[in-house]
């Protein structure tokens, strides 16, 4: 039950993730562009990175889950249809 709740919230951060991929690392390179004050740059360059970040620590979750499901034998039930 917890491992399958971890993964329900690893699937809602991969499309947060996917989501402010698409949709902030644009906005970010244009706000950067567009800004002059640098303490504003510093908001929207994790504006930029925030998305990808997201993306990679799922898919590093993702596979932990999957090592101990296949080494140590602990049952990690899938999903269908994610």
């Amino acid at each position: 039950m917890l491992i399958s709740i971890v993964k329900l919230l690893l699937v809602v951060v991969a499309i947060v993730g996917s989501f402010g991929t698409v949709v902030g690392v644009p906005l970010g390179i244009i706000l950067l562009v567009v800004i002059k004050n640098k303490e504003d740059k510093k908001w929207v360059l994790w504006l930029i990175i925030g998305g990808p970040i997201l993306l990679i620590a799922t898919f590093i979750v993702w596979v932990v889950l999957t090592l101990v499901s296949v080494f140590f034998g602990i049952g990690v039930p899938n999903i269908s249809g994610i």
